[in-house]
């Protein structure tokens, strides 16, 4: 009995993901990406809360272990694939479904971990650079 709910929740879910997809086919016309877009959005990565950090490395990790790039969430690998003219139609299927839920989110999500990585080559090369630094000539007596 149990496996049987499991398969009704299951077929609940896709469905409603399906239903998602054909809405987002719709819905998300019109808005152009421009540059300031992209940098507006790679800034918000930048400022996210700590348990939104915490669920977007629990995303990157399922990423990973899915086969896809370090350090890049599992929207942006389907964002990318989506923009693609012969790309897998799991990725096209995700991003459609997820656009509902955020007009644009495989794009803004590529725009946040750019954001996110950068602050992190920041932050290292200020650190690299403060231990590479050639010592301060000392005065002799």
């Amino acid at each position: 009995m149990t496996f049987r709910y499991m398969i009704y929740v299951a077929a609940g879910l896709l469905g409603a993901m399906l239903v998602l997809f054909v809405v987002g086919l719709f819905v998300n016309k019109g808005k152009h990406w421009t540059a300031a877009t992209q940098a507006a959005s790679a800034l918000d990565g930048t400022k996210e809360p700590y348990w939104l950090r915490v669920l977007v490395g629990i995303d990157v990790l399922a990423n990973i272990v899915a086969g896809g790039l370090p350090g890049e969430c599992i929207s942006s690998r389907c964002g990318r694939w989506a923009l693609r003219p012969h790309g897998h139609w799991v990725q096209k299927f995700v991003n459609g479904w997820l656009n509902v839920i955020q007009r644009q989110h495989g794009l803004l999500s590529m725009a946040g971990d750019l954001g996110r990585a950068q602050r992190i080559v920041k932050t290292e090369a200020a650190v690299l650079a403060q231990i590479t630094a050639p010592p301060s000539p000392t005065p002799r007596a």
